[in-house]
C-alpha cells in the first residue's frame, strides 16, 4: 500500500497478462483509489516485470522508489536479486540491481524493506533453522551496495518464521508478521 492509501500493489501469479502470461511465476500490479473511494481495475506494472517472479517489496513514502525481489532459475535453483527501480514522470524508469555482501541470494523465499531514507535494507531470508529469520543490511556509501546481512537474535527471531519486515518512518519501530511453530 502506497504511504498514502491511493495506490494497492500487489503479486498476481500465472496470470494470462503477466508480462511471461501464465509461465510468468509473480508480476507486479496495482489498483488506484478513485474519488468515490473505490478500487480501480488492477493493471499490470509492466515497468517493474520481467517473465522472472518480480515480487514488490517496499515502495517509498514519496512514491519514487521501488524495491522489487525477482526470482529466477540457475541450474534448476531458485536466485533472488534485488532492484531499485526510480519513478520520474510517472513511469518507473531508472534500475538498479542492489549489491548485499556475502549474500548469495540462494533462497527459496525472501522478504525484504527499504528504510524511508535507503540507508537500512531489512530482509527476510532463510536463517539456520527450517524456518526465515529478519535479518538487517547497511547501505555503504552513496552507491546500492549493502553490508552482510547481520542476524536481528532471538530477541527478534523465534523459533518460527519471520517474514514482511517493516521500518518505520521514526528508523525505530519494527513490524513483521511472525509464524510460530507448534
Amino acid at each position: 500500500m502506497s504511504y498514502d492509501s491511493s495506490t494497492m500493489y500487489f503479486s498476481r501469479k500465472y496470470h494470462p497478462l503477466n508480462v511471461g502470461a501464465t509461465r510468468d511465476p509473480d508480476d507486479v500490479w496495482q489498483c488506484t483509489r478513485t474519488p468515490g473511494g473505490e478500487w480501480s481495475d488492477a493493471v499490470n506494472v509492466k515497468d517493474l516485470n520481467t517473465p522472472f517472479s518480480d515480487v514488490l517489496c517496499s515502495v517509498s513514502a514519496d512514491g519514487t522508489t521501488a524495491l522489487v525481489a525477482r526470482t529466477e532459475l540457475h541450474n534448476a535453483q531458485p536466485l533472488v536479486r534485488l532492484f531499485v527501480y526510480t519513478r520520474t514522470h510517472g513511469n518507473w524508469g531508472d534500475m538498479q540491481e542492489i549489491l548485499v555482501r556475502n549474500f548469495s541470494g540462494r533462497s527459496s523465499h525472501i522478504y525484504a524493506h527499504l528504510s524511508y531514507n535507503n540507508s537500512i535494507l531489512l530482509l527476510a531470508i532463510d536463517g539456520d533453522g527450517p524456518s526465515m529469520d529478519l535479518y538487517v543490511c547497511f547501505r555503504e556509501g552513496s552507491s546500492w551496495t549493502y553490508s552482510q546481512p547481520q542476524s536481528l537474535g532471538s530477541v527478534i527471531n523465534t523459533r518460527g518464521t519471520e517474514g514482511s519486515p517493516f521500518l518505520a518512518y521514526d528508523g525505530k519501530t519494527l513490524d513483521r508478521k511472525s509464524t510460530r511453530l507448534n
